[in-house]
């Protein structure tokens, strides 16, 4: 049975080619979006937070913006208690919607942020940054990217 579910997802629809669909219907045909199907061979640097113990992404919808060679990208992050995303960078804005749990935003040039659910953050275009959840219970936040087309969404600081 994995096997098929897999085999749908490496052979998508001519529809997903499109881009993803908004109805029900087409929800497993279409979602991923093509920029999220991506093999990691080819975007190693948006493979690098996935790969963090601890730390799991959800990317929810990707969509192109009015403003030609930008895309928004829409991502839930998970932190297990201790988990630390290591210095990245994105290649656009990062608003950032804290869900729950207490998360320590590193950003450079400006001074240590930490959050708690309901609080917002907005990180500029190519700032470094890292973040951690210092909380003893798991942290939640919802990342918007409002990024340039074709980049890799998260590159690598040292």
């Amino acid at each position: 049975m994995m096997e098929r579910a897999a085999a749908r997802v490496a052979a998508p629809s001519a529809r997903a080619k499109e881009g993803p669909c908004s109805c029900i219907r087409h929800f497993f045909s279409c979602w991923p979006p093509r920029r999220l199907r991506r093999p990691a061979a080819q975007t190693p640097q948006a493979a690098a937070p996935a790969a963090t113990p601890g730390i799991a992404r959800t990317d929810l919808q990707q969509h192109d913006l009015s403003i030609a060679g930008r895309e928004v990208v829409q991502t839930r992050v998970d932190f297990a208690p201790g988990a630390a995303a290591p210095r990245h960078k994105h290649p656009g804005e990062e608003i950032v919607y804290v869900l729950s749990g207490t998360i320590e935003y590193r950003i450079d040039g400006q001074p240590t942020a930490i959050l708690k659910a309901g609080d917002t953050l907005f990180i500029p275009f190519g700032t470094a940054h890292s973040a951690t959840n210092v909380g003893l219970e798991s942290a939640s936040e919802l990342a918007t990217y409002i990024v340039e087309k074709g980049q890799p969404l998260v590159i690598p600081v040292k």
